[in-house]
């Protein structure tokens, strides 16, 4: 498809800024060149974790509630175009 879904994309606390996070972005937008965006799911509490998604270009469109068992979590739906040629006019 045009569209590349990541659900969760997690770098462990001690390796944060090596560029961990951009590199692993990049290479996904790389591997699937051809998509016209790149949508992530990002939890919302991990603020670190919204705020690189910011910085990368990405914008939140939505919250996500789910429940697991007793545990409930809301998500950020966060999207960024990545090869705006791709786009479709509407």
């Amino acid at each position: 498809g045009s569209r590349i879904w990541v659900t969760h994309l997690y770098v462990m606390q001690d390796f944060r800024g090596h560029g961990l996070g951009k590199a692993l972005i990049r290479a996904v937008q790389e591997h699937f060149a051809p998509a016209r965006d790149l949508v992530l799911f990002v939890h919302k509490d991990e603020r670190s974790s919204v705020e690189f998604c910011l910085r990368s270009g990405f914008a939140v469109q939505r919250e996500i509630d789910s429940q697991f068992g007793r545990y409930a979590i809301t998500d950020y739906l966060m999207h960024k175009y990545v090869n705006p040629t791709r786009m479709v006019a509407a």
